[in-house]
Order: C-alpha cells, then structure tokens, then sequence
C-alpha cells in the first residue's frame, strides 16, 4: 500500500512542477494568475474529469466477478 501512495504523491509533485511553470509562463504572457488557473479547470473538465469519472461510475457498475468476453456493447 505504502508504493501506491508513494506513486500517487510522485505523480502529483510532477504535475505540480509542471502547472507551476505553465502558469509562470502564462503569467508572463501577461495572463492573471485567475484566468490562468480557471482556464487550466476548464480544460481538465472538458477533456479529462468527465470521462475519468464516468469511467470510475462504470467500474463500480460493474460486478467484482465480471469477466468480459470481448463482445459487450
């Protein structure tokens, strides 16, 4: 259990990294740090939120025994 957390607090120090310096470098491009960061909740919204938690909906649908077959929908 103690890896995945590890794993989990890696990947966030990544993305955090990176956040930080796209929002430095749009700040420099004269953005606020608001229009920036509301920008940045948008696009994870429309892009990525919506589908990773009907993914997680789906897999808790699902029953624990399931085993697919390769033929549903």
């Amino acid at each position: 259990m103690k890896e995945a957390r590890d794993q989990k607090r890696e990947l966030f120090v990544i993305v955090e990294e990176r956040l930080v310096a796209l929002v430095q470098e749009l700040g420099d491009a004269g953005w606020s740090l608001e229009e920036a960061a509301f920008v940045i909740r948008d696009v994870l919204q429309v892009n990525y939120l919506d589908q990773a938690e009907a993914r997680k909906l789906a897999r808790g649908a699902a029953p624990k025994n399931f085993i697919s077959d390769g033929n549903e929908g």
